[in-house]
Parts: C-alpha cells; sequence; structure tokens
C-alpha cells in the first residue's frame, strides 16, 4: 500500500548569492524521509470478481477432500468386511473338517465290522483330504484379506469377537463390532428415487465441480474486464532536512489519476474467449459427473437388490439343506442310503452355509457402495 523511506548523504555545498557580499561555503548532511501511500479506487470489479472467484475454489477444494475422506472409508470398511467374511468362512470350513474327520472315522470303524465296504471308507476319507484343501483356500483368503487391510491402513486387523452380520441385517446389533458396521449402513435409503435425489443433492464431487463452475463465472467477468479504465488516488507526504537557506522542507503531494486503455491488441478479446471455453468446460463436466452419479447410484441400487435376494435364497437353502442331510443320515442308518449320499448331503450343506456368509457380508457391502456412490458416507 505504501512505503516509508529515510535517505541520507554526505554533500559539499559552494555557493554566491548576490545579496550577500561574501560566497558562502558549507558542508552539510541532507537527508529525507517520507511516507507514500496509494490505492485503486476503480478498476472494472477486477479484484472483487477475482476474490469471488478464489471463495469459490477454495469451497471446491473442501468438497475434493470431503469426497476422498467418502472414498478412504468406503474402501477401508469393504475391506474390512471382506476380512470378516473370510474369518466366518474359514470357521464353516474349520467344523466341515471336524465334521469330515469324524464321519471318516465312524466310517472306517463301521467297515471292519463289516457293515460299510472299503468304496465308503474311501469316499469319506476323499471328502476329508477335499475339505482339508478348502480349509487351506479359506486361510489363503483370509490372510489375503488381511493383507488388504493393512494396504489400506497401515495395521492389521483386530478381531476379538466375529460379528454376527444377521445382527447388523435386521437392525440389532448387540456388540460393539456389530454397532460400528450398523452405524455405517443406517442411513441407507429406503428407495431409489430417495438415494438419487440425496446423491444430486449431497454427492460432494458434484458440489466441487459447482463451486468451480461459479469460479468459472467470475473469471469470465474478470476476463470482460481486463481493458477497462482504472482510477488511482496516490498520496505523499515528507520532510528534506538541511535544505539550503532553509532547515527543513515539508512537502505533502495528493494525486488522482485515471487510465483509459486505448488499444491491447485484442489481449482483452481472447482473455474473454479462454474464460468462457473454460466456463464450458466445467459445464460438461458437471454434467457428466451428474450422470455418473447417477449410473453409480442405480448399479449400486441394483447390487442392493441381488445381494438381498441372494441371502433370502441362501436362508431358504440353507433351510432345506439341512433338513434333506437329517433325513439322509435317519435313512443312511436304516441302510436306504449310502455313504456318499450323505457326504453330498453334507456338502451341499456346507455350500448353502458358505453362500449365505458371502451373500450377508455381500449386502453389507453393496449398501457401503451405495452410500458411497451418494457421497454420504460418513463414520
Amino acid at each position: 500500500l505504501g512505503d516509508v523511506y529515510k535517505r541520507q548523504a554526505l554533500e559539499h555545498r559552494e555557493y554566491e548569492l548576490s545579496s550577500l557580499p561574501d560566497t558562502i561555503k558549507d558542508d552539510v548532511v541532507p537527508y529525507s524521509y517520507g511516507v507514500q501511500a496509494s490505492m485503486n479506487l476503480f478498476e472494472g470489479g477486477k479484484t472483487m470478481y477475482a476474490t469471488k472467484a478464489a471463495k469459490f475454489e477454495t469451497k471446491a477444494q473442501e468438497h475434493a477432500v470431503e469426497a476422498k475422506t467418502t472414498q478412504l472409508i468406503s474402501q477401508t470398511a469393504q475391506a474390512y468386511l471382506d476380512y470378516l467374511d473370510a474369518v466366518n468362512v474359514q470357521k464353516l470350513q474349520k467344523n466341515n473338517v471336524d465334521v469330515m474327520r469324524a464321519h471318516y472315522v465312524e466310517t472306517r470303524d463301521k467297515a471292519k465290522f463289516g457293515r460299510l465296504t472299503s468304496t465308503d471308507v474311501a469316499q469319506a476319507q476323499a471328502r476329508l483330504e477335499g475339505a482339508k484343501a478348502l480349509l487351506t483356500q479359506a486361510d489363503m483368503g483370509v490372510d489375503n484379506a488381511s493383507e488388504r487391510f493393512f494396504r489400506i491402513t497401515g495395521k492389521a486387523p483386530e478381531l476379538t469377537q466375529t460379528p454376527d452380520i444377521s445382527a447388523v441385517l435386521n437392525a440389532a446389533p448387540a456388540t460393539q463390532g456389530e454397532r460400528d458396521i450398523w452405524n455405517l449402513i443406517k442411513d441407507a435409503p429406503e428407495t431409489l428415487a430417495d438415494a438419487e435425489k440425496i446423491a444430486q443433492e449431497q454427492n460432494p464431487l458434484l458440489k466441487e465441480l459447482i463451486q468451480r463452475e461459479n469460479a468459472a463465472a467470475e473469471q469470465v467477468k474478470v476476463a470482460k474486464n481486463t481493458s477497462s479504465p482504472s482510477l488511482d488516488l496516490s498520496a505523499y507526504a515528507g520532510r528534506q532536512e538541511k535544505q539550503i537557506m532553509m532547515d527543513t522542507l515539508t512537502d505533502y503531494q495528493a494525486k488522482l489519476s485515471l487510465s483509459v486503455p486505448l488499444y491491447d491488441a485484442s489481449v482483452s478479446h481472447y482473455k474473454k474467449i479462454e474464460a468462457l471455453e473454460a466456463q464450458n468446460a466445467v459445464k460438461y463436466s458437471l454434467s457428466d459427473a451428474r450422470a455418473a452419479v447417477r449410473e453409480a447410484v442405480r448399479t449400486a441400487w441394483n447390487a442392493v437388490s441381488t445381494r438381498k435376494s441372494e441371502t433370502l435364497y441362501a436362508q431358504a437353502q440353507i433351510k432345506a439343506n439341512k433338513k434333506a442331510l437329517d433325513g439322509v443320515i435317519d435313512e443312511a442308518r436304516n441302510g436306504t442310503r449310502t455313504t456318499l449320499d450323505v457326504l453330498n448331503a453334507q456338502q451341499e450343506y456346507l455350500d448353502s452355509q458358505v453362500s449365505l456368509s458371502h451373500a450377508q457380508y455381500g449386502l453389507v457391502n453393496a449398501k457401503l457402495s451405495l452410500l458411497q456412490a451418494m457421497g454420504v458416507l460418513k463414520l
């Protein structure tokens, strides 16, 4: 805005005055100091528009950070849910190994007394080895899910008690882990129309682009006023010490200047075109982003619906397979079913349990994806 300065130098002066009889010689040390200030009074509003544009850009950056935060929350939560799903499948496979081992021992003992054949023993042993192989795959699944969680968070997942995912989906969480998962998905919308409306209003990516569009509009105004007249006010106050024939000289100045550009080689014209092109680019980006958000919400909604159906089917399948397994075991005891029938029924029951686990955890993940697509996923 202004500056304060002080100048000092050593000078030797020798001069004659006609009104005095003798030549005057003097050694002086003159210096001066003062304050000068200047201020623009009018420049077509460029500063005002540029300030508004900067404010809009700041808000856009805030929404961009919000979008990144939502994405990170989603990735972390989904990685942890994948880990829980893997742990649950591992638990089911361990139990299946125990069942197959017990069945193998029972079959082997019965074969010794001639009640079953060596073929039955071989079949039971084959299923036991297959169950062990599936358990190994489940162990690797847990390790892989743990590594993915570590890659995202920088630390291994902690698990003191496996949450009952059914309690979460039934809105009845009991443990702290179940409540943590429930808090993430409890705000999932009930209808697709609600999901789309909320997404168009609250998605941080859309809010970011809206602010960038506002900033681009202000930059257009700045460009339109590039060659506008400028009115400036400047003021000066200072003192000069040890002047000729006087001790000090005090000086005050005020100046009002108007600058009117006559020719700028079409600079303002091209700047306006450039600003308009930038504004149009942001508008196109916003339009594309709205369509992309709508697509993501609909895709996530369909995934939620699919996972709900899979969960219901898996629950019904478990119920039917459990009834079938119990029946086959009873019939095998009466000699109307073979060992292979029991093993097949046991395998089908296990498969339905694994399918239910994948479907339930998949449903929670789908709801997380829906909330992320909407832009409202928060801790």
